[in-house]
């Protein structure tokens, strides 16, 4: 699809993790928190933060910790910190939604999205509104460090971030977002995967 003279969006079909090769760029939604804890209660093993944990930082998730909480530090972001999160495992720092880390695995760089709240029993949720600042905020990330490479994203938004909506209307919400976001050119080009 060309949405503009500086953006063209493909809409393929597959695993995610299947075009995580060369140089890619692949988009990861993650939690408000960035966990690295793959369990029932913190980050689901069947969600694509938990794969994406298991499969490549499954025995250390410790070094994944670092990594990310070194990339917020060092460039400020602003977090609220949380005392009282009801299980443990996880993290206390909450960030925006939209806060975008880069975490390089190989030549790969995947781009972990916060996309999600926790409730107070650890249940991840977006609202509608929220969610299109997120694809606004993860398109501003993409335009300023991917570079000539394409950047690979899941359509987000379809499992245990609870929007509740289908996955046609999750995609035209995404691409009528993406067409929104003022001038944007991703040269490397975007990819969604269904």
């Amino acid at each position: 699809l060309k949405l503009s003279n500086t953006l063209t969006v493909n809409v393929n079909t597959g695993d995610i993790f299947d075009y995580a090769s060369d140089t890619n760029y692949v988009v990861i939604p993650v939690n408000e928190y960035f966990d690295t804890v793959v369990n029932t209660k913190i980050v689901s093993p069947s969600s694509l933060h938990g794969q994406f944990i298991n499969k490549y930082f499954r025995y250390n998730h410790i070094e994944l910790h670092e990594q990310i909480e070194g990339y917020l530090t060092n460039n400020k972001v602003e977090y609220i910190e949380v005392s009282n999160r009801p299980n443990e495992g996880g993290y206390n720092k909450k960030y925006p939604l939209g806060t975008c880390v880069p975490v390089q695995v190989g030549q790969v760089t995947y781009i972990l999205v916060a996309l999600t709240h926790f409730d107070n029993e650890d249940h991840a949720y977006v609202e509608l509104s929220e969610f299109g600042r997120c694809i606004s905020c993860l398109c501003r990330f993409i335009e300023k460090n991917a570079g000539n490479n394409p950047t690979y994203m899941p359509l987000m938004g379809m499992g245990l971030s609870r929007l509740n909506q289908t996955g046609q209307f999750i995609l035209k919400y995404t691409l009528d977002t993406i067409v929104g976001v003022k001038d944007l050119a991703i040269s490397g080009g975007l990819n969604i995967v269904v």
